[in-house]
C-alpha cells in the first residue's frame, strides 16, 4: 500500500491533466513498440505499459490490463480508450486486484457488481519462436511478458548444462533453457493448474520430454 503517490514536482506550473498524460504515455509506448518491430512473426506477446499501479501486456490481438491502484480504477474508461488506439487490439479483459486496491479503501465488492475475474479462458501465444499456452485466470495477467529478454538470455546459455527453474509457473524459463539445448531442465512449481500448462507447452513445442519435466512442490521445501 502507498499513503502517498506523487504526481507532479513543480506545483508552480499548470496543474497536472492526467488524462493527457495517459494518453501520451500509452501513445508512446504503441510507437515504441512499432518501431521496436512488435508484434511480429516470432513475437506477438509483450508488455505495452509497465507502471506502478498499472500493467498492460498485449497477447495477439487481447490486451490484459492489471490494476492495483486507485487512481488506475478512476480514470479505467479513459485508459481502455487510450489502449484501443492500437490497431492491434480488438479485446481487452481488466484483471483488478481486489485486496490491494481494499488497502487504498477502494472497497469493488459491491452487491451489484460481479467482481468475478475468472475467465476460463487461455490464449496461445508465441514468444521468440516459442509458443505458450496461458491462462488469463493465472498470475498477474497471465504471462510474465516483461521477461522476454531473460528468457531469450537463459537459452543462450543453456547448451549443456542441467537447468532448474524454481517457481516456474508456466514453464517459460525452463522452455527456453531445453530450446537452448540443455542437457536437462526441471521445473518446480507448487500450483497443479500451472503446471498443467507447462506440460501442455512441451507437446506444443515438441520438445523432448525426456530432457524437461515439471515437479508440483513446494519450492522452499524442494530445496532443503
Amino acid at each position: 500500500m502507498f499513503c502517498v503517490r506523487l504526481m507532479q514536482h513543480d506545483l508552480s506550473s499548470d496543474p497536472l491533466n492526467v488524462e493527457n498524460l495517459l494518453e501520451t504515455r500509452i501513445n508512446a509506448a504503441i510507437q515504441l513498440r512499432n518501431n521496436l518491430g512488435l508484434p511480429s512473426s516470432t513475437t506477438n506477446a509483450f508488455r505495452l505499459v509497465n507502471s506502478e499501479g498499472l500493467i498492460v501486456d498485449v497477447f495477439g490481438d487481447l490486451a490484459v490490463v492489471a490494476s492495483s491502484a486507485a487512481w488506475v480504477e478512476k480514470y479505467k474508461e479513459y485508459i481502455l480508450k487510450c489502449i484501443s488506439q492500437f490497431d492491434l487490439i480488438k479485446n481487452v479483459v481488466w484483471r483488478p486486484s481486489i485486496e490491494i486496491l481494499k488497502e487504498e479503501g477502494l472497497d469493488l465488492a459491491l452487491p451489484d457488481q460481479d467482481l468475478s475475474t475468472s475467465t476460463n479462458q487461455t490464449v496461445k501465444i508465441v514468444e521468440n519462436g516459442i509458443s505458450y499456452i496461458i491462462s488469463l485466470d493465472g498470475q498477474k495477467t497471465g504471462f510474465y511478458a516483461d521477461q522476454r529478454e531473460n528468457r531469450q538470455f537463459l537459452s543462450t546459455i543453456s547448451d549443456g548444462q542441467r537447468v532448474l527453474d524454481m517457481c516456474c509457473y508456466t514453464g517459460g524459463f525452463a522452455l527456453n533453457a531445453a530450446r537452448g539445448h540443455a542437457l536437462e531442465v526441471t521445473g518446480v512449481d507448487s500450483s497443479s493448474p500451472a503446471l498443467e500448462l507447462a506440460n501442455q507447452n512441451i507437446a506444443l513445442n515438441n520438445l523432448d520430454p525426456g530432457r524437461i519435466s515439471f515437479l508440483k512442490q513446494d519450492a522452499t521445501a524442494f530445496m532443503k
